[in-house]
């Protein structure tokens, strides 16, 4: 699950849905929003890792790339 914030709140925040208790229409992110990795103007990219429980399957290391842009 991906949220962006905008205005007073600002960035965006990642989890995965097996991590959320509850329903997810109730999740509200919470803590700091994932840092930029990419310093280049008009793109922002960070990684997720992947959650414990899948670790086995993918690799202790692998994680999913987030890449966003400006809308043109």
């Amino acid at each position: 699950m991906v949220d962006v914030g905008s205005g007073a709140a600002p960035g965006i925040w990642a989890t995965w849905n097996s991590l959320i208790p509850g329903t997810i229409k109730d999740h509200e992110p919470q803590g700091r929003p994932l840092t930029d990795e990419d310093p280049a103007a008009g793109r922002w990219v960070t990684h997720v890792p992947f959650p414990e429980n899948a670790r086995p399957l993918l690799g202790e290391h692998t994680s999913i790339r987030l890449s966003a842009t400006p809308w043109r």
